[in-house]
């Protein structure tokens, strides 16, 4: 694989300071004016160590033959790093304003062999054996773009990968004291929009996507769990 240069240019320096996105130096300034221009206000929530989903399939061996891993929502590089550290080749899309107020640690990590930051799906290499979303795609208030970007990521998957997928669950947004009906989902007390999945609703979701169901920490009984974690795969013939 290539390894991406740190070495910037004479020119690059003078625009500030810069980090690798998908192995191009891009100054933070254009990566603010990325984020003016989205318009977008989330961000990365940090967490202490990596999701319960992460650290089931860890423990039943799905990252025990280092590959290529995708990150979509690097949730601040808790699992992406957890993966690398595994010698996984890992790449981490996240939100520019993510990167902006954090940009020590994403410049940090960027400095790991094999490993990426981008901000951009047309930035993806053609396939990974394992793509983690945790806790992402309920955060899209708009439906297309949410079923779009699952698409996008499931023909990323290499043909025997695994796509690690973890909602809320109905029941964990409903517990919110203050929330308003908001399309598919309710914008929160906090100002956030987002939506829960059932289990029904998460299977359709993947199954939209070409993806099925390979295996649940909870098993497939539970139709409305507080969170819904999935192992998703290409649908067999």
């Amino acid at each position: 694989m290539r390894r991406e240069s740190h070495t910037p240019t004479s020119g690059q320096k003078e625009s500030g300071l810069l980090l690798p996105i998908a192995g191009r130096w891009v100054s933070i300034n254009d990566l603010r004016s990325k984020y003016a221009a989205n318009g977008q206000t989330i961000c990365a929530r940090r967490f202490s160590r990596p999701s319960p989903l992460f650290r089931w399939a860890e423990s039943r061996s799905y990252f025990s033959s280092p590959s290529q891993g995708l990150l979509f929502g690097a949730g601040l590089l808790v699992e992406a790093s957890a993966l690398a550290d595994r010698g996984w080749s890992v790449d981490a899309v996240e939100l520019p304003q993510t990167i902006v107020r954090h940009v020590d640690e994403y410049l940090e990590w960027s400095r790991r062999p094999d490993c990426r930051i981008l901000v951009d799906l047309q930035d993806l290499r053609p396939l990974y054996d394992v793509i983690i979303v945790t806790h992402v795609l309920e955060f899209i208030e708009n439906r297309r773009k949410r079923e779009k970007i699952l698409k996008t990521l499931a023909r990323h998957l290499a043909p025997k990968g695994k796509l690690l997928l973890s909602l809320r669950g109905w029941s964990d947004v409903n517990a919110a004291r203050k929330r308003e009906k908001s399309g598919d989902g309710v914008i929160t007390g906090l100002g956030t929009w987002t939506r829960g999945y059932s289990l029904d609703e998460a299977i359709h979701l993947i199954a939209s996507a070409g993806l099925s169901v390979s295996e649940s920490p909870s098993g497939i009984r539970a139709r409305h769990p507080e969170q819904v974690r999935i192992i998703c795969q290409h649908k067999t013939a």
